[in-house]
This record gives structure tokens, sequence and C-alpha cells, in this order.
């Protein structure tokens, strides 16, 4: 009898050795971690380059840059040529940098001495640019910027330059180890700090960065963009800089010198679309005289603007990757807003797409990635979010799942 009763127990405990592990089993399915969602990005289309066609002036040498949107173009032989007045922006950054004021400053003040009037009669007697002194006169630093960038004078560059560094001397070892700070490898500088010395030497690649330079700084950018100021002996002097105002341009620094004739240092600002402007800096060399290297510029600067333009190449709610998971559940993911920059027709425009790969959250909105253009120095961003929640499995998928 009793050995009965055991086999008749058997089957009952099979059936629930069975039963706990078929639950183990489908709890472990529930709870054990879901497959990795699937992405497949979309292939994205890019532009090509297109060779500029630019207005080079059809003597001597030049150079252009739209700053963060190209690399530098550059036209002629590129040998250093005489700077003339342009040493001046030399001058005033190298002094900026001793004496350095912040915009809305006036900085400190120079007492002009029997030195600075000497100065003045010496460049008077070489017929160079100049404005009156007188000792006892005083003139804040940036008055002095003033007087030396609008009327260009020869006698306040070296005056600022001894107040600045003690000396010539001293001003030049000062500037040689400048130029070279900002890249201006090709670049020499000679005993003034005028340029009335044709030992000062530049080419327009190196001229492109010191011109960078002066309109990234907030003094000198203002003061090159001024027409007229008056000064306490001299009085109402007008910027020598006659094309301002042709083609955008705000500034830099002309130049004339009987070694090469005309050079004009510029910048000018260039509006591409509605709140899109961008800064065109560049240079002219050599030129017969100041006047054509003035005319020379404008159409450099049109020719240029005319080479810019604003890409889209991702659109606001372009989708760029879709989520599959194994449970059959679909999503998309596009781009928040537009990638829209200013470009350059002569530099190709290429997307590129980065998804995050932890900590992804699939709700509706949620950031997933990035998308991002170039086109040579110039881009554009977006992120990359969903476009409605990527649906969960169910539990019945869960608990039944391979």
């Amino acid at each position: 009898m009793r050995y009965q009763q055991k086999r008749s127990r058997a089957p009952f405990g099979i059936a629930a050795a069975v039963f706990v592990l078929l639950l183990g089993l489908g709890t472990w399915n529930v709870i054990r971690p879901l497959p990795a969602v699937a992405v497949t990005q979309n292939s994205l289309q890019g532009t090509t380059a297109t060779p500029p066609n630019l207005t080079w002036p059809g003597t001597g040498e030049a150079a252009v840059e739209v700053q963060n949107i190209t690399s530098l173009q550059t036209h002629g032989e590129q040998k250093p040529l005489p700077t003339a007045s342009i040493a001046k922006v030399i001058t005033a950054l190298t002094v900026l940098q001793e004496k350095p004021m912040e915009a809305g400053e006036l900085g400190p003040t120079l007492t002009l001495t029997q030195q600075d009037l000497d100065l003045y009669n010496k460049y008077v007697a070489v017929d160079g640019s100049v404005v009156r002194v007188a000792p006892g006169e005083q003139l804040t630093e940036y008055q002095a910027l003033q007087a030396l960038m609008l009327p260009s004078a020869n006698n306040i560059a070296d005056s600022l330059a001894i107040w600045a560094f003690g000396s010539l001397d001293a001003y030049h070892t000062a500037a040689v180890t400048y130029v070279k700070q900002i890249g201006m490898a090709d670049t020499t500088i000679g005993p003034d700090a005028s340029g009335l010395s044709p030992e000062t030497k530049s080419t327009p690649a190196d001229l492109v960065r010191l011109g960078e330079q002066a309109m990234s700084h907030p003094i000198l950018s203002e003061i090159v963009g001024q027409k007229s100021v008056t000064l306490p002996i001299q009085g109402l002097v007008t910027n020598v800089n006659f094309a301002l105002g042709k083609s955008g341009i705000v500034g830099i620094k002309t130049g004339n010198i009987d070694e090469v004739g005309g050079n004009l240092l510029f910048a000018a600002k260039a509006e591409i679309a509605s709140g899109k402007t961008a800064t065109i800096i560049g240079v002219v060399m050599g030129q017969p005289d100041l006047t054509a290297a003035v005319n020379a510029s404008p159409p450099l600067i049109d020719s240029v603007r005319n080479n810019l333009y604003i890409a889209t190449p991702i659109k606001k709610g372009e989708t760029v990757a879709t989520y599959t998971t194994a449970w059959g559940a679909t999503a998309t993911a596009a781009a928040k807003k537009d990638v829209s920059f200013i470009a350059w027709k002569g530099e190709a425009v290429a997307p590129k797409v980065s998804m995050q790969k932890t900590s992804v959250s699939y709700d509706e909105g949620a950031s997933v990635g990035t998308i991002s253009a170039t086109a040579g120095s110039s881009s554009g961003t977006s992120d990359i979010v969903m476009t409605r929640t990527l649906a969960n499995p169910s539990f019945w998928w869960r608990l039944t799942r391979h």
C-alpha cells in the first residue's frame, strides 16, 4: 500500500518542478535586459565645391579672407613689399599689447615734450603726414591712437612707440616679437614706427592676419571706422582712408609709398541674408597709387560677397535616423532645427551625424544625438530629437520572447 502512494505522488512532483522551472524562466524573461535598439542612419547628401571667381586687381598683389568662413585666397607673387602706413596698424597693436585698454576707456595720458616736437619737425622736413603738437600738450592713449590711424600721423607713430617702450629700438624689438606671435612670418620691421621707411615689408597673406587682429580689438576696430575727430592742438582731422563706406568697408588703413605705390588693408561687412553678416578682410598692394588701391578694393569685395551664400544642408524636422526594436516598435529621430550657416562656394558642405550610444531616452522630444555640417571654417549644428516615443514591449512579449 505505501509503495503505491509514493508512485501516485511522482507526477505531481514533476509537474511542480516543471511549473517552478517555467515560472523561473518566465520571470527571467520579464526582468532580463531588453535587446539593443537598432539604429539606421539616413544617408545625408552634402554639396561639392565650386571654384570661386574673384575680381582681383590687374596689377600688384592681393589676398582676402572671410573671417571664420573661408581659407585665405591670394593673388600675385606674394613677395614682401613695403607696407607704407599700414605699418601703423602694427604700431597700434604692439602699443595696445604693452598698454592695454578696455572698450570704453581712454587710457593713460601722454604729456608731449620737446622730443615730440622734434619728431614733428623731422617728418615735416621730409613731407611726411603729421599732426601739429606742442610741448606740454596732453593726449589720452585713445586720442593718440586716433591721431595715428585717422590722419596717419608719422610723428605720433614714433611718439606713441617711444612713450610705450622708452625708445624706438625697444619698440622695434617688441614689434618684431608681436608680428611673429600672430604668425606674420614674412614681415620685417623697419627703424621707425610710422612705415615711412621702405624697410618695413610684408606680404598680403601676413597683412590679412594683421587685419584680423585689428578688427578683433575693440579699441582699434572702433577707431579705424571713424571719419573724423578733433585733437587738442591740430583741431579737426579726417580719416585719410577714403575707402570707408564703399562696398561695406569699415576700416582699416591706407598706405602710399614711392617704392611700390598704393596699398589698402580693408575690412568690409557683408550682409548675406537678413541677420546674417560676414566680415571680409583683405589687402591690395603695389597699385599704381593710393586711388588705384582704393578703386581696386570694392570689386574684389563684391566678388567675395557673391561667392557667399546661406547653406542649409539639413532642414528642421528632416529624418536623420530610424529606431527599430526586436518587439516590432519603430520611431524616427529628426533635426530639431535647421542646420544653417554662411558658406563659401569654394568649400564643399559635408554633413556629419553623431548618435549617442549610452544613457539615451527614447521619449518624444528626447535628444539622441547631434547633426552638424561644415564648409571650410564655417559650420552649423542641431540636436537630433525623437519625433515620437519608442513604444515599450508588452508584458506578453517579455514573457514569451526567445
